[in-house]
C-alpha cells in the first residue's frame, strides 16, 4: 500500500488531501475454508469433499496442494478458475484422535493464497450389546450420583433385564434377569438412589386381557446383582394402559409411582422397600392418558401431571379448531385436558389436590384463550424439578397445532403458568433436561423433531434446539429464539444433554439415506451454547428398523404419530463429559455406545484499543487473535460495516498462536469526515469460523477524551455488620479507552470500600461493596466513590443508610417453666432504614440446665413485613439459683433477719437488766432464755419459708429459681441484642 498525495489549486486557493493507493492481481477465493471428516474404525471410509476455487476479477491458473499427514489428499492439483479440488481424507492404519490439516490454494497472478482447515476425527467403535436374550425392546439408561452406568430392558418372554457399568461404558456386568418379570411389556422404570446400592425398577406386566397390565416394583440392595425373589404387585387390578408406569425417588429414601389410562393412580413407600398402603386413584374424571409423570423436590413434595384427550373429537374440542393463527379469541371449554396434583412432603396422597389447569390456572390469563387452554396431548409429557424446586413442564400438542408447550411452577407460587411455545414450525417428540449454568442459574434445554403434518411434506424436516434465557424463578419461561436446526434430514425422537462446560450434545434417530424404513442413530455437538451444531457423528455402524404405530399423519388416533413400539434412543452426558447412548437395533438388540467429540478448531478475537480518535490520517486499533483447539489457518480481518464514508479498513490475514498473536488494523481517513462517533465493526474469518469486536472512530478537532462515572442506585441500606453493594458505572466519551481505579472516601468510623474489579476498563462497570461494622450506629452517611484515570479524577456522591432490628416475643418475654417442660415463643422481627438481610437467631448467656432453640434459626428482615421464628426454652434441670424463693436450705430472708435479732435483743436487755439488780442471773433464767431464742429462730426460718407449699410472688413457689439471658440476632459481624427473656424454673 502507498501513500499518494492529491493537490487541487484554484487561484491562490490550494488544498490537498492523502489517499491509501493498493495496486493487487486478482483475488483468489477457496470455499469452504474448513472441512471436518468423521470415521469410526471399522465403518466406511468418508466421501471426499469439494472446495470451490474461483478468481476476480480474472480467472486464474492455481495449484492445490496437502499438508498434515499422509491422510489428507487432494485432486486435481492444478487447474483453472473457476474450478473444484477433491479432497479426501484416508484414515487407514489411523488410531483413535483429531487429525488437522491444511489445503493450499496458490497462484502466482493473485494477491495471496487461501486455505483450508480440514480435520479427520477418528473414534473407535465403543458400540457394545447388553443383551443375551432375543426379542429385547424398550430400554431405560441412568447416570447414577457414583457414575455408574445403569441399564434396563424389556424382553417378551424372559422379563425385565437389568445390566451396570462401573467404568464409564468400557465393560458392563452380566445382565441379570429380574425374578418374578415374566410377561413384562412397554418400557422399565428405574431409580438409583445416592449410595448407587439400592436400585428400584417397576414396570408393566401383560395379562390375558388385551391391553391390561399389572404394575410391578422390585429392588435390588446390592447395586443390581440381585433383586428381590419376588416382586411387589402395586395394582388392586389389572388396569388399561398405553405407557409404562412412572416412578420418582424421594430425599428421604422413598418412592413414588404412578400409572394410568383411564384412570391415574399413585402409591408411596416411605421406605423404598414396602408399601403398606394401598394405591390410591388420583383422577377425578373420566380420561384417555398416555399416562402420568411424576417427580419430587428436594423437599419430598410429589408432583403428579398427566394429559387426556378424552374429548378429542367431541363436539366443540379446542382440538378440532382449524386457523388458529389468525383466530383473536377462542371461547372452547372441551377439547385435551391438563391434569395436577400436588402433595406436600409426608402428606397423603389425594384425589382432592388434583385440578384441571385447562380450565383453572390457565384461564382468564390469555386474552386468545380467556375461558382456559385445551390444547390435545397424549403421551409426551415431560416433568422435571430444578435445583431450586421450580417444575417445569414441555409437551406438544398435536392437535390443534402441534406445537412445543412449556410451563413452570414456583414453589409457593398462586398458579401454574400459561403454556409457552417454542417452535416456529410444526413440531412434535420434545425431551429436555434442566441444568444449572455457569452462573447457578437453572436452564432448562429443549429439543424436538418436525411434527406429524410435516412427515410427508418435509417442508421443514429436522430437528430443533432452544434453552431458556430467564434469570428469576421460575425460569424456563424466556427462551432464545428462533431455536436452532440441528438437523435437515428426516428426523425423529431426539434427546439432549450437557457437560459440565455448557456445551451441547444433541442425539436422534435419522431416516437412513438408502435403506426405507430404517434409521441411523446421530449425535451433534454444539460448542457455542447451541447457537450452531458445526458436526453430525453417526454413532450406529449399521442402520436400524423403525418401529413407528400406524397412521404416522393421522391426528385423530389415540395414541396419535409420532410414537415407537420398540423404544428410541436414549442420552446421558456423564461427569468427564462423554455421551453414552442407547438404542434398539433392527435385530431386537439393546447396544451402547460412547462417544467424546472434541471441538472444532476455533480462535478468539480480543480488541485492545476500543477507541481511537482521529481528523485525518490513520487510527489504528490492535486486536489480539488467539488459536484454539488445533487451528493452524490465517485469520482474514476485515472492517465489513460502520465506517463513515472517506474512511476505510484494508483487510489483511493473520495466522494466530495458541498464545496469542497481536494484530494492528489500520482504519485510513481518505476524504472528509463529519466530526463525529462512529461505532464499526472489525471481523476475523478463518474458514466457516466468523468472530467480531465492535470498534470506535472518533472525528472532529478539539474533542478530549474523558470518562464519567455514574451510580445506578446512589443510597443503598445495610444492616449493621452485613454490606452494601453500590453498581458503578464508567463510561467513555471522545474515545477515552484507559483504565480507571475506583476508590471510597468519607466513610464512617470501621467501614471499609472494596471494588470488584479494582479497575475498570472504560467502558466498563464494577461492584463496590461497603462493609458496615457491626458497631456503626443506625442512620444516614454521606461518602464519595471516586474513578481515577492518570490525573483525572471524578467522583459520585453515595449514601450508606444503616439500619438495625427490633424484635418482640409473643405472648412475653418472661415464663414459668417446670424442670423437664418446655415454651413456644412467637418472635417477630423487623428492621428500620430500609434495610434488609438475612439474620441468624441465638441466646446469649444461658444458664445451664436451660437450652434455647429456634425454628427457623435464620430469617430474612425486611422493614415491610415481619419475620417470625419460633423459639423453645426447654428446661432440663435446675440451674444453679439466681434468686431463690422459699428453699429449705436458704436462709430467712432479710426482714424475718431483723424481727429475730430485734426480739433476742430485748430480751438479752432484759437478762442484763436484772442481773444488775440481783447480781446474779438464776440457771433457771437461763434455760428459758435459751429455750426462748430456739423458739424465736424456728419461727423466723418457718415464716421465710412461707408454709410447704404455697407459692412466691412473680409465678414463683417453693424452690423456684429465676434466670435470664439475652435474646440475640447475629446480623453479619454483628451480634444484636435484642431483649431479655426471664424465665422462672421450678
Amino acid at each position: 500500500m502507498s501513500t499518494v498525495t492529491i493537490t487541487g489549486t484554484s487561484g491562490g486557493l490550494t488544498h490537498t488531501t492523502t489517499v491509501a493507493l493498493t495496486v493487487s492481481g486478482s483475488t483468489l477465493t477457496a470455499t469452504p475454508m474448513m472441512l471436518s471428516f468423521n470415521y469410526q474404525i471399522g465403518s466406511p471410509v468418508p466421501g471426499a469433499q469439494p472446495i470451490s476455487v474461483t478468481a476476480s476479477p480474472t480467472n486464474l491458473s492455481f495449484t492445490a496442494s496437502a499438508s498434515g499427514g499422509t491422510w489428507l489428499q487432494v485432486a486435481p492439483m492444478s487447474g483453472t478458475t473457476p474450478g473444484t479440488v477433491n479432497v479426501t481424507a484416508n484414515p487407514a492404519g489411523l488410531t483413535a484422535g483429531t487429525y488437522n490439516g491444511t489445503v493450499t490454494i496458490a497462484s502466482s497472478g493473485a494477491t495471496s493464497p487461501q486455505t483450508v482447515q480440514v480435520t479427520l476425527m477418528v473414534s473407535v467403535s465403543s458400540t457394545r450389546q447388553l443383551n443375551t436374550t432375543p426379542a429385547s425392546s424398550h430400554p431405560n439408561f441412568l447416570t447414577d450420583a457414583k457414575g455408574n452406568y445403569n441399564a434396563v430392558w424389556t424382553d417378551s418372554t424372559a422379563g425385565v433385564f437389568f445390566s451396570r457399568s462401573t467404568d464409564k461404558g468400557t465393560s458392563f456386568l452380566a445382565s441379570v434377569v429380574i425374578p418374578g418379570s415374566a410377561g413384562a411389556a412397554l418400557q422399565p422404570q428405574i431409580v438409583v438412589d445416592a449410595t448407587g446400592n439400592n436400585v428400584d425398577v417397576v414396570w408393566a406386566e401383560s395379562t390375558s386381557v388385551a391391553g391390561s397390565y399389572n404394575v410391578l416394583f422390585s429392588r435390588s440392595t446390592d447395586g443390581g446383582q440381585h433383586f428381590a425373589t419376588t416382586p411387589t404387585s402395586l395394582t388392586l387390578a389389572a388396569l388399561p394402559l398405553s405407557d409404562a408406569p412412572r416412578i420418582a425417588l424421594e430425599p428421604s429414601g422413598g418412592v413414588d409411582v404412578v400409572w394410568g389410562r383411564n384412570e391415574t393412580w399413585a402409591i408411596r413407600s416411605a421406605n423404598g422397600a414396602t408399601f403398606p398402603t394401598p394405591a390410591v386413584k388420583i383422577s377425578t374424571a373420566a380420561q384417555d392418558s398416555g399416562g402420568p409423570r411424576v417427580v419430587v423436590d428436594s423437599k419430598g413434595a410429589v408432583y403428579v401431571a398427566w394429559t387426556d384427550e378424552v374429548n378429542k373429537l367431541a363436539t366443540g374440542s379446542y382440538c378440532l379448531q382449524t386457523g388458529t393463527s389468525s383466530t383473536t379469541a377462542f371461547t372452547n371449554t372441551v377439547g385435551g385436558n391438563f391434569y395436577f396434583n400436588m402433595t406436600a412432603s409426608g402428606s397423603t396422597l389425594n384425589p382432592r389436590n388434583t385440578k384441571n389447569l385447562a380450565n383453572t390456572d390457565w384461564a382468564g390469563v390469555a386474552t386468545k384463550w380467556p375461558l382456559g387452554f385445551f390444547g390435545c396431548s397424549y403421551d409426551n409429557l415431560i416433568l422435571l424439578v430444578d435445583s431450586q424446586d421450580n417444575l417445569h413442564m414441555v409437551w406438544s400438542d398435536d392437535m390443534p397445532d402441534q406445537n412445543v408447550l412449556v410451563s413452570a411452577y414456583s414453589t409457593g407460587g398462586s398458579r401454574i403458568s400459561f403454556p409457552t411455545n417454542l417452535g416456529s414450525s410444526a413440531a412434535a417428540s420434545p425431551h429436555a433436561i434442566v441444568v444449572n449454568n455457569s452462573s447457578g442459574i437453572p436452564t432448562l434445554h429443549a429439543v424436538w423433531s418436525d411434527g406429524p403434518s410435516d412427515l410427508n411434506t418435509q417442508a421443514t424436516p429436522g430437528i430443533f434446539y432452544t434453552h431458556s434465557t430467564d434469570t428469576s424463578a421460575p425460569f424456563g419461561q424466556s427462551f432464545a429464539t428462533p431455536p436452532t436446526r440441528v438437523a435437515n434430514a428426516k428426523s425423529e425422537f431426539p434427546q439432549v444433554g450437557v457437560d459440565s462446560g455448557g456445551n451441547i450434545d444433541v442425539t436422534w434417530q435419522q431416516a437412513d439415506s438408502l435403506i426405507p424404513n430404517e434409521f441411523d442413530v446421530v449425535l451433534a455437538p454444539s460448542f457455542d451454547g447451541g447457537n450452531t451444531f458445526p458436526l453430525s457423528v453417526p454413532m450406529s455402524i449399521n442402520p436400524s428398523t423403525e418401529c413407528l404405530g400406524m397412521n404416522t399423519t393421522d391426528m385423530t388416533q389415540i395414541p396419535p404419530p409420532p410414537y415407537n413400539t420398540c423404544g428410541s434412543v436414549l442420552l446421558q452426558v456423564d461427569s468427564v463429559d462423554a455421551s453414552n447412548l442407547v438404542w434398539v437395533d433392527s435385530g431386537s438388540n439393546i447396544l451402547f455406545a460412547r462417544q467424546t467429540i472434541p471441538p472444532p478448531p476455533n480462535f478468539t478475537m480480543t480488541l485492545n484499543t476500543p477507541s481511537q480518535t482521529a481528523t485525518s490520517g490513520t487510527a489504528t486499533y490492535m486486536v489480539t487473535l488467539t488459536a484454539q483447539n488445533g487451528l493452524n489457518q490465517a485469520v482474514t480481518i476485515t472492517c465489513p460495516n460502520g465506517l463513515p464514508a472517506g474512511a476505510g479498513c484494508f483487510s489483511s490475514q493473520v495466522v494466530p498462536s495458541a498464545s496469542g498473536t497481536s494484530a494492528a488494523v489500520n482504519v485510513v481517513i481518505v476524504g472528509t469526515v463529519p466530526a463525529g462517533t462512529y461505532p464499526f465493526t472489525i471481523t476475523g474469518t478463518a474458514g466457516s469460523v466468523t468472530h467480531s469486536v465492535q470498534a470506535t472512530l472518533m472525528v472532529g478537532s478539539g474533542t478530549t477524551p474523558d470518562f464519567s462515572v455514574s451510580l445506578t442506585s446512589p443510597s443503598v441500606s445495610s444492616l449493621q455488620g452485613q454490606t452494601a453493594s453500590y453498581a458503578v458505572n464508567i463510561a467513555s466519551s471522545n474515545g477515552f479507552n484507559q483504565s480507571v481505579s475506583i476508590t471510597c472516601a468519607g466513610l464512617p468510623s470501621g467501614a471499609t470500600c472494596a471494588s470488584s474489579p479494582g479497575s475498570v476498563m472504560a467502558p466498563g462497570s464494577a461492584t463496590v461493596t461497603v462493609a458496615v461494622p457491626g458497631t456503626l450506629a443506625p442512620g444516614t452517611y454521606a461518602f464519595t466513590i471516586t474513578g481515577t484515570s492518570g490525573s483525572t479524577n471524578h467522583s459520585q456522591s453515595a449514601m450508606l443508610v444503616v439500619g438495625t432490628i427490633n424484635a418482640t416475643v409473643g405472648p412475653g418475654t418472661s415464663a414459668t417453666i417446670a424442670v423437664g417442660s418446655s415454651a413456644n415463643f412467637t418472635v417477630s422481627l423487623t428492621s428500620t432504614n430500609g434495610s434488609a438481610g438475612p439474620v441468624n437467631l441465638s441466646c446469649g448467656g444461658v444458664p445451664s440446665g436451660l437450652n434455647c432453640m429456634f425454628s427457623p434459626s435464620q430469617v430474612n428482615v425486611s422493614p415491610s413485613s415481619t419475620a417470625t421464628t419460633t423459639m423453645t426454652v426447654t428446661v432440663t434441670a435446675k440451674p444453679v439459683a439466681a434468686s431463690v424463693y422459699g428453699s429449705p436450705e436458704a436462709w430467712p430472708n432479710l426482714s424475718t433477719w431483723s424481727i429475730v435479732f430485734s426480739t433476742v435483743f430485748l430480751i438479752t436487755l432484759t437478762l442484763l437488766f436484772a442481773y444488775r439488780r440481783n447480781g446474779a442471773l438464776p440457771a433457771g433464767m437461763i434455760r428459758g432464755l435459751a429455750v426462748l431464742v430456739l423458739i424465736v429462730v424456728l419461727g423466723a426460718g418457718l415464716i421465710s419459708c412461707g408454709g410447704a407449699t404455697s407459692g412466691g410472688s412473680g409465678g414463683g413457689g417453693v424452690n423456684s429459681v429465676a434466670t435470664q439471658f439475652m435474646l440475640q440476632g447475629q446480623s453479619g459481624t454483628a451480634t444484636i441484642n435484642l431483649g431479655t427473656m426471664a424465665i422462672t424454673v421450678r
